[in-house]
């Protein structure tokens, strides 16, 4: 038997376990808030001595936990940017400056995230949508890995 017109057009049904676009976008803006506030909370609460990094409760200074540094001796492109958060955070610009020039720059982007995502949840659960950036979230994703790699290797040929 054919099917006739009328029943040929089921209902397209949702499988439970499919999350809405909206709510997928609402959990990531809420997971890059967290992240980007937490380290801003971290580095407040952080402080640096003697070139390392300590929390207010304790006089021995927190291990260090590059992977590329222990392994070679050298420091990574990342490296310095805990005390380069921390620094700002406290206000020492040029001390921020001498652990890694490029943190300056990211630490602005992570600051940024925290109204930026904030705006968005309120717009996403208002039923707003996204404000779209376009090409500048990956255009400053771009720069920040740009001038990672920049400071690094201009630091590694300095030792050089």
């Amino acid at each position: 038997m054919a099917p006739s017109d009328e029943t040929s057009e089921l209902p397209l049904v949702r499988h439970p376990r499919a999350v809405a676009p909206e709510r997928a976008s609402l959990g990531f803006h809420w997971v890059t808030l967290i992240v980007c506030g937490g380290t801003l909370a971290v580095s407040i609460f952080l402080d640096v001595r003697d070139s390392a990094v300590t929390a207010p409760f304790a006089s021995v200074p927190l291990p260090g936990i590059c992977t590329f540094k222990r392994m070679t001796g050298l420091d990574c492109p990342g490296c310095g940017l805990t005390r380069c958060f921390v620094s700002l955070s406290h206000g020492r610009i040029e001390e921020a400056w001498s652990f890694n020039p490029a943190g300056l720059f990211l630490y602005l982007v992570v600051a940024f995230q925290v109204p930026f995502r904030i705006l968005q949840i309120r717009r996403l659960k208002q039923h707003r949508p996204e404000i779209d950036l376009g090409w500048a979230g990956p255009s400053f994703l771009a720069l920040t890995v740009a001038l990672l790699i920049i400071q690094w290797a201009v630091r590694l040929s300095m030792l050089l």
